[in-house]
């Protein structure tokens, strides 16, 4: 088990790195996906001229208001991993600590995912409640 759980402390830090590259714009093999000075926009919908579109009312929001319209559902919140390099990284660690959480005590890594569910959940509800 400490074998699998140095490999995985490795693959953190390897996301890690790959996290700030994707950040400080390293990257510029995929302008719309991995670069970030562009790649935020990825999250929102965009008119025919290439501008993000005002924000519209959608019955799965239930009182979160985006900045912008989302390019697909809950594209700015739970699945705002497949939106850009940074956040997919984010994810990807995300997932391995509680691989090693739950490698130690499968109700610990339970217990973490929840409260981390809920934490984020509660962020995005205050922080955008209108």
């Amino acid at each position: 088990m400490l074998i699998l759980i140095a490999a995985i402390a490795i693959l953190y830090y390897f996301t890690s790195e790959s996290e700030e590259r994707s950040i400080k714009n390293r990257w510029r093999t995929n302008e719309h996906f991995l670069n970030s000075g562009i790649s935020w926009k990825n999250k929102y919908a965009l008119n025919l001229i290439g501008e993000l579109k005002p924000y519209e009312q959608k019955w799965y929001h239930f009182g979160i208001k985006p900045a912008y319209e989302e390019r697909f559902p809950y594209s700015t919140t739970i699945f705002v991993f497949l939106t850009d390099g940074e956040h997919l990284f984010q994810f990807i660690r995300g997932l391995l600590v509680l691989g090693v959480i739950t490698l130690l005590n499968p109700l610990y890594g339970l217990v973490w995912f929840v409260s981390t569910k809920a934490a984020s959940f509660f962020k995005e509800t205050l922080t955008n409640w209108q």
